[in-house]
């Protein structure tokens, strides 16, 4: 009566991991014995000390990693050439009866979509199928092992989308300054000064570019340390548990590498100023 229950269906009991979590307190002021604590743990120890493994989570994780990826290569220079080279492959008869702009994001759309919900989680699943047989005879079959190792996929995600996010703040980041005097002299009466639009980075590109690849490598040895210790807790003994691990630790570096490999190509404007 003294709340509400909890609105993500959590059971604070037996709770050992924040994923849905939203700290609305509801269990704490339902608990008249104060039972309730908050506890820090390490950073990224959620990925292999929670019991709870679902199918959802580890796609959703295991297609964030192809998201991160293909977002960031649209961003290339290159990009709009590879769309419209693919376009041509087309129908002649739908390229007549749309709009470029239609087919060409249609074929973007595709692009993006079947690349990071297919192509993938289709990468990591052929890799399960690898690790499912090197286990030998302690398998724990395809979906499981897909499973299990698809949380080693999450630091991979993050760090594809922190780095690329990192150049925009410490290369963009400072034109929040003329953003905000305009804004306060167009809305209020007051003034912060005339903007100057010629804005210098935060960082120099070589200070960006290095940790890029500081927090890329970061994460791909927190991805390697999550899939260690999920594979020990899967598996019976250690000699198992590296050969299982073996494909999936060599997926983790290959997303690893094009991430570094696309961070490294002439970026272009997304759409125009």
């Amino acid at each position: 009566e003294a709340a509400l229950g909890c609105p993500m269906f959590e059971f604070p009991l037996s709770m050992d991991r924040n994923n849905y979590c939203t700290f609305c307190a509801e269990c704490v002021k339902a608990c008249s014995y104060d039972n309730l604590a908050l506890r820090v743990r390490a950073f990224g120890k959620d990925l292999w000390a929670s019991g709870r493994r679902v199918l959802d989570e580890s796609y959703l994780a295991v297609a964030l990693v192809g998201l991160t990826v293909l977002v960031t290569a649209e961003m290339l220079t290159a990009w709009s050439g590879w769309i419209s080279s693919l376009a041509r492959w087309l129908p002649s008869g739908v390229r007549g009866s749309l709009k470029p702009v239609t087919y060409l994001g249609l074929v973007e759309s595709v692009l993006l979509l079947g690349g990071s919900l297919v192509a993938v989680p289709l990468l990591v699943l052929a890799g399960a199928a690898q690790a499912d047989r090197l286990s030998g005879p302690h398998r724990l079959g395809l979906r499981r092992t897909f499973v299990v190792f698809g949380y080693m996929f999450i630091p991979v995600g993050l760090a594809m989308h922190l780095a690329h996010n990192l150049a925009h703040l410490l290369l963009e980041g400072g034109g929040i300054v003329p953003v905000v005097q305009r804004a306060v002299a167009l809305y209020t009466p007051f003034s912060l000064g005339e903007p100057d639009w010629e804005v210098p980075p935060l960082a120099p590109e070589p200070v960006v570019g290095f940790l890029q690849m500081l927090v890329l490598v970061g994460f791909f040895v927190l991805s390697l340390v999550a899939g260690h210790r999920l594979s020990l807790r899967a598996y019976p003994d250690r000699r198992t548990a590296s050969r299982a691990l073996i494909p999936m630790a060599a997926l983790s570096f290959v997303f690893t590498v094009a991430g570094i490999v696309l961070l490294n190509q002439p970026m272009g404007m997304r759409h125009g100023m």
